[in-house]
């Protein structure tokens, strides 16, 4: 008898302890797809990518890295990754570079979101990333809108300025900003911007001043997340981000 209970206790051990095991080596996410991916990411400089996956065999995948960063930095890193199922973890490396201004080969490192729709906590040499699927060319960030936003920036400088968005037309846009920076630095700064509904990007281009004090024209890019322009970049190396008041 006392056998039996030992053989039946013994049995049920090692189906939980089984169990526990087979659910540990289940696949955790599914792999990285194919297509395209908005890239964000900051070392010393805010960059910007398309990150393009065009194969995959097994738990790898290649592709290449469309780089735009400060600086007039950019370039085409081409890489090869390997993918981690149970984790969700992404290691990356580059090996070629093509039309580099600047860029340089990278190792990155990243974990996929279980919907497979993101790369996150991803880390490269010196630097942070991230990563969005993009689906398809649907709207996925709300386009800016209309009214005034609180910009902070710096280049050699500190500098303030109220963002004004006064006119939209389809996806372009039209405003000012109000300038005030050290030195008695100031003045109004006329604009025209463009935006990439797909990836939030925008892009902005000063074309006249008013009450102009040192101030001098611009070209501007940055991320816009819902109430946000995100790592925002300038001509000269100016990083820059604002918020709608």
């Amino acid at each position: 008898m006392n056998k039996r209970l030992i053989f039946i206790a013994m049995l049920i051990i090692t189906l939980v302890f089984g169990m526990s095991v087979f659910g540990q080596e289940q696949v955790a996410v599914s792999f990285p797809r194919t297509g395209t991916w908005s890239v964000v990411g900051s070392d010393s400089i805010n960059w910007v990518a398309d990150m393009v996956i065009d194969e995959i065999n097994a738990n790898n995948f290649s592709g290449y890295f469309e780089w735009r960063g400060g600086n007039n930095s950019s370039g085409r890193e081409y890489f090869r990754g390997a993918f981690e199922p149970r984790t969700g973890k992404v290691s990356i490396q580059g090996y070629r570079l093509a039309n580099d201004r600047g860029i340089g080969l990278g190792s990155y490192e990243a974990f996929l979101t279980r919907d497979n729709n993101d790369f996150i906590s991803g880390t490269w040499s010196g630097g942070s990333w991230e990563g969005k699927w993009q689906k398809g060319g649907q709207v996925n960030v709300p386009f800016p809108r209309v009214g005034t936003w609180s910009l902070t920036g710096r280049d050699s400088g500190i500098w303030m300025a109220d963002m004004v968005i006064d006119e939209i037309n389809a996806n372009s846009f039209s405003g000012y900003f109000e300038w005030r920076g050290g030195n008695n630095s100031g003045g109004r700064e006329y604009f025209r911007g463009v935006y990439e509904p797909r990836t939030g990007k925008v892009s902005i281009q000063g074309y006249r001043l008013a009450n102009d004090r040192g101030i001098g024209l611009g070209s501007y890019e940055a991320f816009l997340t819902g109430n946000d322009f995100r790592l925002g970049t300038w001509s000269g190396g100016g990083v820059w981000v604002a918020r709608q008041e």
